[in-house]
């Protein structure tokens, strides 16, 4: 008879979650005038480490912070921040508009 089948299950990247390994990701695209080419090597990077569950859960919101400012940057870049678009501020502004904060 042959021996029993065991299945072996690989672990997961979810082993390394640290924010050492986001970090240097994170830093690289914190600036609003980063290089095209930083950006992507940084962003598929984070894409990476999402799609591997390496990243903390806690870490999301750091992430989405330096989309945020990658976006406005893009938006600013590309004259769509002027012009009947109303940017409200932190200390309120009023109702409907696009937040900055």
């Amino acid at each position: 008879s042959a021996p029993p089948s065991t299945t072996h299950q690989h672990p997961t990247t979810a082993l390394f979650r640290s924010q050492d390994v986001l970090r240097p990701f994170l830093l690289a695209a914190n600036h609003p005038d980063a290089s095209y080419s930083l950006l992507a090597t940084s962003f598929d990077s984070i894409q990476l480490l999402l799609r591997g569950d390496a990243v903390c859960p806690e870490d999301a919101v750091h992430i989405s912070r330096v989309l945020g400012i990658q976006a406005w940057g893009c938006a600013g870049r590309l004259g769509l921040l002027g012009g009947g678009v109303f940017i409200a501020n932190s200390s309120g502004g009023g109702g409907g508009g696009v937040s900055s904060s």
